[in-house]
Parts: C-alpha cells; sequence; structure tokens
C-alpha cells in the first residue's frame, strides 16, 4: 500500500530490525510478555552491530539536547543509588534511560514510516480491547490487565490509544481518497476499543488522564470543528462499550473513589485503596522535609515510615504499601532532590523539544500530528506518575523511553523531507519578471 512506502531509507537490515522491534514494542505490548524488552534488545544489538555505519551528523542541536536529558537522569539517578547502595536500581531505571540514547542515535538513521507506527499502534490497541474483553467474559477476571499489571495495562492502552487518534490527523495527508478513509477507519476502531480496555481495567489512574487527550485532540483539530465532534463520539462509544459490559466493574471503581475520598476527607481511620495513597503520601511530606537532600533510600523510608505509623502520624495500615504510589514523592523521598531534579529533567527536555514542535507554521499533518503525539506522550506519563510509579518498572521506562525515541526520529525525518522538497521547488521555480 502506499502509505507503507519508506521515505527514502532502504529496505535492508538496519531498516527491517527497526520494523520488527516497532511491532514488539508498540503492536503487542500487553498481548505478549515482555515483547517490549525483546524489541529494545534487538533495536540495541542492531546499534552495536552497525554503530560504523551510523553518522553522528544526525545529531542537530535538539537531538544532542533530547541525549542530555537522558544522560543527565541516568547520572543523577546513578549518583542517588549508589549513595544508597541500591545497586538494584541503578542497573533497573538509570542504566535502561541512558541505554535508550544509543537506540535514539540508531532509530535517526533508520526511522520507521510513521503510517507505520500508526498502524502498529492501532493493533496494540486493538489487542488491548480484544484481552480485555477476554478475560473479563471467558477468565472471569475482575481487572483485566494482559500480561502485565491493570495500571500499566491500562497506561500503556491509553497512549496506545492518543497515538491512533493522533494518527488520524496525520492521515489526511495521504492522496487516495478510499486509501485514507480506510486507515482512518482502522485508527478510530482501534481508538474505542483500546479505550474500552482502559475502562475495563478500571484503572483510575488511567482515566484521569482521558480528559488531557481530549484536550490534545482539540488544540491538534482546532480549526476543524467536525472532526471534534467524531472525537467526542469515540469516547462516548468506549466508555459506553465498557460500561454495559457484562461483569464491568467501572461503576463500582467510580463510586469507590468517590466514597474513598469522602471518608478521608471526614478522617474516618479506614484503609481504603485512595486513603491509603493520601495518607502514604502525608507521610511522604514527613520524611521529605527531613532528608531533603540524599533522600532515605529504600530501606530508610521503610523504616522511618513504620516509626511513623508507631507515632500515629499515618495509618498503621499504609506500612505494608511497596512504594509512594507517586513518583515524585516516592524519588523526593528515596533520592532526595538529587534524584527529584532528575525526574523533572526527564519530562521537562522531551515535552520542551516537542512542544516547540507544534507551534512550526506550514508545515505537513504528519510533523503535527508526531510533535503533538510526542508532547501527549509526556504529559500522560507525568500525569500516570502522580499515582503510580509506571517509570521505575521495565514496561513503563521502554515503553516511556523508546515512544520518545521513536517520535524524534520521525519527526527529524518529516522535517528533512519537507526542508528536500522545498530544496527541490526551488530550484524548479520559473524566472521571475526581475530575470528577464
Amino acid at each position: 500500500m502506499t502509505f507503507f512506502k519508506h521515505h527514502g531509507i532502504k529496505h535492508n537490515t538496519e531498516s527491517l530490525l527497526v520494523y520488527m522491534s516497532t511491532l514488539l514494542i508498540f503492536a503487542i505490548p500487553t498481548i505478549i510478555d515482555h515483547s517490549y524488552s525483546v524489541g529494545a534488545v534487538i533495536l540495541f544489538v542492531a546499534y552495536l552491530t552497525f554503530k560504523s555505519k551510523l553518522s553522528l551528523d544526525s545529531l542537530g542541536v535538539q537531538e544532542k539536547i533530547l541525549i542530555s536529558g537522558f544522560v543527565v537522569f541516568s547520572i543523577l539517578s546513578g549518583i542517588a543509588s549508589i549513595y544508597h547502595f541500591e545497586l538494584h536500581n541503578l542497573l533497573k531505571i538509570s542504566l535502561k534511560f541512558f541505554l535508550a540514547v544509543f537506540i535514539l542515535i540508531y532509530l535517526l538513521q533508520y526511522p520507521p514510516n510513521p503510517f507505520f507506527f500508526f498502524t502498529c499502534c492501532a493493533i496494540g490497541a486493538i489487542g488491548s480491547g480484544a484481552i480485555s474483553i477476554y478475560q473479563l467474559n471467558i477468565s472471569h477476571i475482575s481487572r483485566p490487565h494482559g500480561h502485565i499489571n491493570p495500571i500499566f495495562f491500562a497506561s500503556i492502552t491509553l497512549c496506545l490509544v492518543t497515538f491512533c487518534l493522533f494518527g488520524t490527523y496525520a492521515a489526511q495527508q495521504l492522496n487516495k481518497k478510499t486509501t485514507r478513509y480506510a486507515y482512518i477507519l482502522l485508527l478510530v476502531f482501534g481508538a474505542i476499543i483500546g479505550l474500552a480496555a482502559v475502562f475495563l481495567s478500571a484503572s483510575r489512574g488511567a482515566w484521569i488522564a482521558i480528559p488531557f487527550v481530549v484536550l490534545g485532540m482539540m488544540l491538534l483539530y482546532k480549526p476543524a470543528v467536525k472532526y471534534l465532534v467524531a472525537i467526542a463520539m469515540v469516547l462516548v462509544v468506549g466508555l459506553a462499550v465498557a460500561w454495559h459490559a457484562p461483569q464491568s466493574t467501572i461503576k463500582d471503581r467510580f463510586m469507590q473513589a468517590t466514597s474513598d475520598i469522602k471518608r478521608y476527607s471526614e478522617g474516618e481511620q479506614q484503609f481504603t485503596s485512595v486513603g491509603a495513597r493520601l495518607d502514604v503520601w502525608k507521610g511522604g511530606t514527613y520524611l521529605i522535609a527531613e532528608k531533603p537532600i540524599a533522600g532515605w533510600g529504600k530501606k530508610g523510608a521503610s523504616k522511618r515510615i513504620n516509626q511513623l505509623a508507631e507515632d500515629g502520624l499515618i495509618l498503621k495500615s499504609t506500612i505494608h504499601i511497596s512504594h509512594w504510589h507517586n513518583w515524585f514523592i516516592d524519588t523526593f523521598v528515596k533520592q532526595g532532590v538529587i534524584g527529584f531534579i532528575g525526574v523533572l529533567i526527564l519530562f521537562i527536555v522531551p515535552f520542551a523539544l516537542f512542544y516547540r514542535e507544534t507551534h512550526r507554521q506550514n508545515v505537513r499533518n504528519i510533523h503535527r500530528s508526531l510533535a503533538f503525539s510526542g508532547v501527549l506522550i509526556v504529559f500522560l506519563f507525568a500525569i500516570f506518575s502522580l499515582t503510580d510509579v509506571i517509570l521505575a518498572h521495565t514496561v513503563g521506562i521502554i515503553f516511556y523511553s523508546l515512544s520518545i525515541c521513536y517520535l524524534w526520529a520521525m519527526l527529524k525525518k518529516a522535517k528533512e523531507t519537507k526542508a528536500d522538497k522545498s530544496q527541490i521547488c526551488t530550484e524548479r521555480a520559473p524566472p521571475t519578471l526581475s530575470h528577464i
């Protein structure tokens, strides 16, 4: 098909490995266990194998800034981990973000076709929806989760849904009408089914982020009201499918959250899901105030939180929680301001770069689509991090870092393609009156 034609990149082994990894990371991340890890390993091994062919000339100022963001986070997180003798954290988090730098360099040389990328995201969203329906109705699992944690399942699926929705904007530049409509239909279907999976997972942290996806689409489609109506319909249909699904727990989870917040605000000392989070956040503020520079480390924080519970400052039931259910607080407590600054850099640097690209004038649809996707992926993970620690786990680290790498590599290629076409048009321009 026309939209799968690779823009100026040869179909050699190097680029085929990228396509294979794209399938593993974005088409089946919630269906096949650790497919995303395999995809990341393939890309890193590809870098090591073909690094002699890679040209560092592709690294412009923006690429160097993006790489610096990953590196600075890795260094700060690594310093804090070494200080607290937490080798596991050093290898699990710091090293993985550092290795993402080499994958970015490789992808800049061999970026995939954006339409292939969006297709993989549609397949991934549909896969999440399918496995949710299967687990809910056949396996009788109350909170469908694929092969990962329900919270991570909902978060990753919502990212795939976002890519599907933003991909519809890029699809408008496809020349053939039937191809364009068929492709948009695939993406919309993926968004609806994926959104249903997000709701069926009953993961409220992901639900909080949905309005921001809508806001992003409004900014992307702001000149076209008819498309905004279509987006609203996608959200309504997705919610309706999930709400009325047999054995769905959406309504119960929503009512439970409302009740938990009310009880906690009234001072009822009961262990509830939301109440426990609010209480452990309160405990985190005590620990941050006591050791703001280097933090407590994991063991030190656990010991201190037990003391707070014994002193009656927080509920004793919250001491069994393994983390702070907020990556910002969790990092500040365990690594102090050193690690916290690294977290801010990890979000602010890519957000600023993608946000700048959304304001470029006279660009193609694919450029705006990729730029907005980059802004939203950073924003979504920042929201996810408010209620959980997804970026302290492999699935979150790989999906976040490589989504940024993929989107930036494709965006850079889109800019270069437009520049090349502009140069050709200039060279072929007819003489003006001043030349006669």
